[in-house]
């Protein structure tokens, strides 16, 4: 369903820009997910995996939550993944941004999300103190691009941490991370 309802989003982007003369290899954040992206299936851990993911989500929990609380905050999906990223990134953890649909009834958002061997680690709850998801999950669905460590570090040396890499990309940062050409739909206001 997930990659259904965001091609369809993309193709409606691609019809609006070629109306208006513009013929970029990307129109949107949907089109490239469908184009770049992977759908991750639900999966449990393997041992190793998991002692991986507990201590990069350790790590990220000390980082976020400096009240004495455990865990993640919810709607902070991009600073979220990406601490715990930076404390999981050397043992096998990536960083990945697309699309998720979250239960049963929700639209399909941009989301971020790690993944360790094909396997979705979402550190960001719904609500506060909910679990993370640790390789299995029901009723949510998950398409996204995979970066690498060296495409994280430079986006991090130049924005810090927190924001979406797939926005910075279509804001015209895509040197640092891509080499070649790939053109994006102009930012309104500007040319490519």
């Amino acid at each position: 369903m997930l990659p259904d309802t965001i091609k369809f989003r993309a193709d409606h982007d691609r019809a609006f820009a070629e109306a208006n003369g513009d013929k970029p290899a990307y129109c949107s954040r949907e089109e490239f997910v469908t184009a770049k992206g992977t759908v991750f299936a639900s999966a449990p851990l393997a041992p190793a995996e998991a002692m991986i993911v507990a201590k990069a989500l350790d790590g990220g929990r000390r980082t976020l939550r400096d009240d004495g609380h455990s865990g993640f905050l919810a709607g902070k999906c991009f600073a979220n993944t990406q601490v715990a990223a930076e404390y999981g990134i050397s043992g096998g953890l990536a960083y990945v941004e697309g699309f998720a649909i979250l239960g049963d009834g929700f639209p399909a958002l941009q989301h971020a999300w790690l993944t360790i061997n094909g396997k979705v680690v979402d550190p960001t709850p719904q609500v506060e103190h909910a679990d993370p998801i640790l390789g299995t999950f029901e009723e949510r669905e998950y398409m996204g691009i995979a970066f690498t460590t060296a495409q994280m570090s430079r986006f991090w040396a130049k924005y810090g941490m927190g924001g979406s890499v797939i926005d910075a990309l279509f804001e015209g940062e895509k040197d640092f991370l891509f080499d070649g050409e790939i053109r994006f739909r102009a930012p309104r206001g500007r040319t490519a």
